[in-house]
């Protein structure tokens, strides 16, 4: 069903061929339209509600690029980081769903050399430009909320990965 400025319309295409074209003919297609799209109206709301309980994954995600973008850019950040960490903090392209695992897996590894930067005398002495940013940073790096939430975001894609390999 589509509406336009003259009102609603039905669309869909249909081979009539040998079919008696009559009252009930017609009722019936109308019925399986309409019920096509009382099927994808509540497939959208199964989706929306899908995504409204899934939504945490994406602002962990998000965190983690902020996370990233303001060591990567802050080089006094990114020299106190380097003096805790051997590994180097480094950028997935998002491409799909997987690039969000790689990168979470990258921070559970560093998790310490993260947290000892925040910490740390050198850095309270510190005094970057966007304190906002860098106490956003801090409050998620030392927030085991936040942590907890990495872990499992890892650990059971990890685990449906396995399922998927049996």
């Amino acid at each position: 069903m589509a509406t336009s400025g003259n009102g609603p319309m039905f669309l869909k295409a249909v081979n009539c061929f040998g079919d008696v074209k009559d009252k009930f003919f017609i009722a019936n297609l109308m019925k399986e339209v309409i019920d096509e799209n009382i099927c994808s109206a509540k497939n959208i709301d199964e989706n929306e509600e899908t995504y409204d309980l899934c939504n945490w994954i994406t602002e962990i995600h998000g965190d983690a690029v902020q996370i990233k973008n303001f060591i990567m850019n802050h080089n006094m950040a990114l020299v106190i980081f380097q003096r805790y960490s051997p590994l180097k903090l480094f950028s997935v392209a998002d491409t799909r769903f997987a690039s969000i695992i790689v990168m979470l897996k990258r921070f559970k590894l560093i998790k310490r050399a993260l947290q000892a930067m925040v910490i740390s005398d050198e850095r309270a002495s510190y005094r970057e430009d966007g304190t906002g940013k860098a106490n956003f940073v801090k409050e998620k790096l030392v927030s085991d909320d936040w942590w907890d939430k990495v872990a499992y975001i890892i650990d059971f894609t990890m685990s449906i990965c396995d399922m998927l390999r049996l």
